[in-house]
């Protein structure tokens, strides 16, 4: 009788043990949590660079966020014989070209890489940017930050001439700028601007400047009357 005894009890305290088991695997268990899916984004553009050289594939890594903006991540760059990936992780304008463009802006002959960032760094409403240079020594696409500087000021483009052009507006009624560049053992150096600026008292005037041995001169002033 006394082994009967003893073997129930041992058969309830099994029982009890796999009960309390069971009870702390169930309440222990958390609700598997899901992050929201984010659109992901390719933007490829084939184009050449220079006339003697392959095709390169520019392909654009990112992601769709809010506010229409495409998100990069990477950059990536494929040709005969060629392959380079950049990555930068930033924001840029979401239109047919995704911020995207190439345009020779050091005059060596061959396309330089141009990437807008979001709407609203510099100019009330125009896309400061971030440029890669091609390096013919290297073979590779080099970061050009004193561009990037430029831009945050000012729209930079490249004029019919091939020369870069800043172009700064403080509001159509206050006043805008030109600068003029040229690149010079590696880097832009300005040589003529002129600024115009709203006196307030009926007249615009405008100061034109250019180098003159190494040092930007002011030489000549006009006043305008505002009609």
């Amino acid at each position: 009788m006394k082994r009967v005894l003893l073997a129930a009890l041992a058969l309830c305290l099994l029982l009890f043990a796999c009960g309390q088991s069971l009870h702390a695997e169930i309440t222990t268990t958390q609700p598997a949590t899901t992050e929201p899916d984010v659109p992901e984004v390719e933007h490829t553009i084939t184009q050449r660079i220079h006339p003697d050289m392959p095709e390169f594939t520019f392909t654009l890594f990112g992601e769709s966020v809010a506010w229409g903006l495409f998100e990069v991540d990477a950059i990536e760059i494929i040709g005969e014989g060629f392959a380079q990936s950049i990555e930068k992780r930033t924001s840029t304008l979401w239109h047919n070209d995704v911020g995207f463009s190439l345009t020779d802006f050091n005059g060596d002959g061959y396309l330089d890489l141009q990437l807008h960032l979001f709407r609203g760094h510099a100019m009330r409403d125009e896309p400061s940017s971030l440029f890669w240079f091609w390096d013919s020594d290297t073979q590779q696409f080099v970061e050009n930050e004193q561009l990037q500087e430029l831009s945050k000021n000012e729209r930079v483009s490249v004029a019919d001439d091939g020369r870069v052009v800043g172009y700064f507006s403080a509001g159509g009624n206050i006043g805008r700028a030109r600068t003029v560049y040229t690149y010079e053992n590696g880097e832009f150096v300005q040589i003529e601007r002129w600024s115009t600026a709203n006196q307030f008292d009926g007249t615009w005037k405008t100061r034109f400047y250019e180098r003159i041995n190494g040092e930007m001169v002011l030489v000549r002033t006009e006043v305008e009357t505002i009609e």
